[in-house]
């Protein structure tokens, strides 16, 4: 795994995540994946989702509550054969208008350079430790 393709095909994911661009995000995954919710986030709208068109059903319905999203990566650490990602996120909501900003982490798995399985913490200090690290 080449540290610099994954981080960089991250980095355009994020991008286009916040461009609203679903395609070009879901080109960063593997038809496989698996994107894991954990330590508070599942309370908004479930814990797992497999496979490319269960993660653009999560990203469509997350997407359609807000008006806008802007993804920030503060940091991306490789930690073995992972890469560990600190963001922040600000959202504005489509119905009220209300912001939102929320720094959370992310621990990536790769296959064949794509993200096999992305556990998204919602504390940065849990997304650390599950990799023995911390902030």
């Amino acid at each position: 795994m080449s540290r610099e393709n994954v981080e960089g095909k991250f980095r355009a994911a994020a991008d286009a995540w916040t461009r609203g661009d679903l395609d070009a995000v879901l080109a960063a995954y593997h038809p496989d994946a698996v994107f894991v919710l954990i330590g508070g986030f599942e309370n908004l709208a479930g814990r797992e989702f497999r496979g490319r068109a269960g993660i653009r059903k999560f990203f469509e319905e997350y997407r359609a509550a807000f008006g806008e999203v802007h993804l920030e990566i503060e940091e991306a650490m490789p930690v073995g054969d992972r890469l560990v990602v600190v963001q922040r996120q600000r959202n504005r909501g489509r119905a009220g208008g209300a912001e939102t900003t929320l720094r959370y982490g992310s621990v990536l798995s790769y296959q064949d350079e794509l993200i096999i399985r992305s556990e998204n913490y919602y504390a940065v200090d849990d997304a650390l430790a599950a990799v023995g690290l911390s902030e």
